[in-house]
């Protein structure tokens, strides 16, 4: 400071600033020096170890950050090697059907990052849509390809299908629409990265299997019904009646939901949750539940309001999530 201070006072000397313009000057100097004191004295009472702990924190966070950073990067390059893309070709819709014969009783489904969808309708046949993100050059080869890309097993009374994708099918992804006539005896479907829904489907097995992705089951006459996610949620709505015999709906990382029991019906049902809440209301449900701030399993009946062959016919009904909340509604 005084060094400028000596520049400051030449200057005035020299004529090149007036006497006011120098005590501006120093004034600011001596608040700049004040408060740089100011600043390393607050620095000097850090403890040192503290400081030590900031930077070793540091340190950690950016290991992780990098590590993080450069998983991502190998799983990219992976995935580009993977598809080994072709600067020529494009990423083009595609799709394809399959009508199956009246013999079928099972009809099973798989696919990769898409979601399924099962309906009942009105028709006595069995149909299937296809529809495929494909990368190639033109509209005809890209559905050359999906069709390749399916994976058909078929007898007499069962027809599988499993929609390869991959580098070699250039399919990278696939939804699947399946229409059954009602009744129908049995359906699956399993996807990876992709949901699961059943609307208005009448059938006596339905199985949903689905990795990160949700199941919706709304408005089904199914009297056996497994439910299977890891890394989802579960939702019945309007899916338990006369019809029903079992329901199990199980998922790792997500809610279950089960809406609208049907009155006339005689259920037992189980609710396990490990990170979660249970919640089952409905005046016609009587509920033993763990007395606790936070139950994590429960049991609750309902009786049908008039006596007969439903009060003989029990509908048994599991639910189960490690991380999330449970919710059973009559």
């Amino acid at each position: 400071m005084n060094e400028e201070r000596k520049r400051i006072l030449r200057l005035v000397q020299e004529g090149k600033l007036t006497v006011d313009q120098a005590e501006m000057l120093i004034s600011e100097l001596e608040r700049r020096s004040s408060r740089d004191s100011v600043l390393r004295a607050a620095l000097g009472n850090f403890e040192k170890p503290k400081l030590d702990d900031l930077k070793q924190i540091g340190t950690q966070v950016t290991a992780v950050v990098s590590q993080s950073l450069g998983e991502v990067r190998r799983q990219f390059e992976q995935q580009l090697e993977n598809w080994n893309i072709n600067p020529g070709w494009s990423t083009l819709s595609a799709s394809t059907e399959a009508t199956l014969p009246d013999s079928i009783r099972t009809v099973s489904v798989e696919t990769k990052n898409g979601r399924i969808q099962v309906t009942s309708w009105d028709e006595p046949t069995i149909r299937i849509h296809i529809r495929g993100q494909v990368r190639a050059e033109s509209l005809s080869e890209a559905k050359r390809s999906l069709e390749a890309a399916m994976q058909v097993e078929q007898t007499d009374e069962t027809y599988q299908l499993v929609v390869l994708q991959g580098q070699r099918e250039g399919v990278m992804s696939a939804n699947i629409d399946v229409y059954v006539p009602k009744p129908f005896p049995r359906v699956l479907c399993k996807t990876h990265n992709g949901s699961v829904h059943a609307d208005t489907l009448e059938t006596r097995e339905l199985l949903m299997d689905t990795v990160n992705g949700n199941v919706w089951v709304h408005d089904t006459n199914v009297e056996r019904m497994r439910l299977s996610v890891e890394n989802g949620s579960i939702e019945v709505q309007n899916g338990i009646g006369v019809q029903s015999k079992s329901v199990y709906a199980a998922t790792k990382n997500g809610r279950i939901m089960i809406d609208g029991i049907a009155q006339d019906v005689h259920c037992i049902g189980t609710a396990k949750t490990m990170n979660g809440r249970i919640q089952i209301t409905g005046d016609s449900l009587q509920v033993e539940q763990e007395e606790s701030v936070r139950p994590s399993h429960a049991r609750f009946e309902q009786r049908p309001v008039t006596s007969g062959d439903a009060e003989d016919r029990e509908i048994h009904i599991y639910c189960e999530t490690k991380n999330g909340a449970i919710r059973v509604r009559a």
